[in-house]
């Protein structure tokens, strides 16, 4: 059984391969999907544009879309040709198998693709993963963020000389779900109220430097522009 923090490496390297791997080098939606491995795994489907338009878990991937795959078939209805789609595959090995769902949770939390029919909450994202609000998990939050965007906070925690628990509630609070956050019993946490106070001076810095504000699909690397 693989630790917490072996399955949150493994989501996160899930979660990029998603992120960064260009159109390119992603499958062809093809007759019969026999470009297609029958490996076990996580997918995802994206546009020319490089969007994540559908993220899901797959016992055998070209099994998976030969018996008919609803969300590709909608985006083709909706007149998306198939030249403008292709599938990511990413084998897992059998010692994450019984957390794929896990980690799709998580993953659907953080990219949102449109075509998912559901987009899990934060705490739902977290059940399993077991990210906590405290100062010694400050990583296990930040990771899951875009390179740009910790660089940012950490400017800013710089500037402000912030404790790594303020940090910490800054991306909660403005990357994450503040409202379906539960802060418990924790008296280093700011009262709401103050932290979103807080939270649009940072709205206002990152904005300054050219960087969205959403955790989202939007939500891009400048170096990719």
């Amino acid at each position: 059984m693989p630790s917490k923090d072996r399955i949150e490496q493994e989501t996160n390297r899930v979660l990029k391969l998603i992120q960064r791997t260009p159109f390119e080098n992603c499958k062809p939606v093809e007759r019969g999907f026999k470009n297609l491995s029958f490996e076990t795994g996580i997918y995802a489907i994206k546009s020319i544009a490089n969007e994540v338009l559908y993220v899901g878990v797959a016992s055998a991937f070209r099994t998976r879309f030969q018996s008919g795959h609803q969300a590709l078939q909608g985006m083709l209805i909706e007149g998306v040709s198939p030249k403008e789609v292709r599938i990511l595959t990413i084998p897992l090995t059998v010692r994450y198998l019984d957390y794929s769902l896990d980690m799709e949770r998580w993953i659907l939390y953080v990219l949102k693709p449109k075509y998912n029919s559901r987009i899990p909450s934060f705490s739902e994202a977290t059940a399993t993963m077991q990210l906590r609000p405290t100062t010694g998990h400050l990583v296990d939050v930040l990771k899951f963020l875009p390179d740009h965007v910790v660089e940012a906070l950490e400017d800013h925690a710089d500037a402000y000389n912030l404790m790594d628990n303020q940090v910490l509630e800054l991306a909660i609070a403005q990357f994450l779900d503040l409202d379906s956050v539960s802060f418990g019993e924790r008296r280093d946490f700011k009262g709401v109220g103050v932290l979103r106070v807080e939270n649009e001076i940072l709205k206002m810095r990152l904005r300054a430097a050219g960087l969205p504000t959403e955790i989202d699909a939007e939500l891009l690397d400048p170096d990719q522009n």
